[in-house]
């Protein structure tokens, strides 16, 4: 699993927004492109991957994260998780 730091531009509004994607693929190049494409899907464009992080699998069903988070487990149930951060 992996991920993401992202920020992307609403298609009807300007300014970033920035994301945490979860993708549940088997190789970095893949799941990156699923990162872009599941957010252009939502209604975004500009996606810029900023950041990527690998997770590994084993240790989060064995560390119980997977029960304890409910982003890692959408993750597992769906192979992805959007989650966008709020501008205070």
């Amino acid at each position: 699993m992996y991920l993401f730091s992202a920020t992307a531009t609403p298609k009807d509004q300007s300014g970033d927004q920035p994301f945490i994607v979860y993708i549940r693929f088997a190789d970095l190049f893949g799941a990156e492109h699923l990162a872009k494409l599941y957010l252009m899907q939502a209604g975004y464009r500009n996606v810029r991957i900023e950041k990527r992080k690998q997770l590994d699998e084993h240790h989060l069903v064995e560390s119980g994260m997977v029960a304890q988070d409910a982003a890692i487990k959408d993750a597992f149930q769906h192979g992805f998780h959007l989650q966008q951060f709020e501008s205070h």
